[in-house]
């Protein structure tokens, strides 16, 4: 197959277009919506058996999605592959590829628990994040818009089931855990982002936090210009930490309604 005839294949399997889709437009807005229908009904219908199901079933729909998305963008302008490393799934919103599908394998036990936390604290947070500002995941191939889309709403909606699951009996070691599988993927992020330019002369990004690459993110940005390095990646890793700490607390207090603190 010649380099044309691989870039028209690419074309038509990306759904390319000419203009992507713009954040709160109509194809923003009806994921949206949609998400927000499916919480409501996952917590109407909620049973404890729910969580493990959702792993199985969003387990194998973001490891095909990301197999497509890999795939389409593997391609450069010209129809040639050339694999880029900057989409590797090591981002913060990557990790549900591993931790769901750890979830969906693992029985009932310390890791699954502090997993499933992790889902329901840092996991459900991310995907937050993306869907209000999608404006990072979004290009002129509709289907990877449709993949990236599908991908944070599971990881919201999985999140709200395991935040459902475990809110009433969390406690210090589980959250805990939860850190440790934070911190866990972290380093591997850190680690990939010094050693993928010195292997493969690519600039990657994987968490937004690479000391090579600049940022055009809000906030994030401009608090990485301000600080040194070191200090920028600490920040990262703490608020995102205490952001995750707010929620177990808040949804905690709110499944336990009488405990007194």
């Amino acid at each position: 197959m010649t380099a044309e005839n691989m870039l028209d294949l690419i074309g038509k399997l990306g759904l390319l277009v000419e203009e992507k889709p713009n954040a709160f437009g109509l194809f923003h807005i009806c994921w949206l919506v949609g998400t927000a229908l499916a919480i409501l009904l996952a917590l109407k219908f909620y049973d404890k058996k729910l969580l493990r199901i959702s792993y199985i079933i969003t387990a194998v729909i973001m490891i095909v999605g990301e197999v497509y998305k890999q795939y389409i963008l593997s391609y450069n302008q010209t129809g040639e592959f050339k694999y880029q490393w900057y989409y590797f799934p090591m981002q913060f919103c990557s990790t549900p590829i591993y931790t769901f599908t750890l979830c969906a394998i693992l029985g009932k036990g310390k890791l699954y628990d502090w997993l499933s936390v992790y889902n329901g604290t840092y996991c459900l947070f991310a995907g937050l994040t993306v869907l209000m500002i999608p404006s990072t995941v979004y290009s002129n191939y509709l289907g990877v818009c449709i993949q990236s889309m599908l991908h944070h709403v599971l990881m919201v909606i999985v999140g709200v089931i395991a935040l459902r699951t475990y809110a009433k009996n969390l406690s210090i070691k589980m959250f805990l855990g939860a850190f440790g599988v934070f911190l866990f993927f972290f380093i591997i992020a850190e680690i990939l982002n010094f050693a993928i330019p010195m292997l493969t002369s690519q600039q990657v990004n994987m968490y937004f936090i690479s000391k090579g690459m600049d940022l055009d993110m809000p906030i994030l940005s401009h608090v990485k210009k301000a600080f040194p390095y070191p200090i920028f990646a600490s920040m990262y890793a703490i608020i995102y930490t205490e952001i995750a700490i707010g929620i177990s607390y808040l949804f905690y207090k709110i499944s336990n309604p009488k405990i007194k603190y």
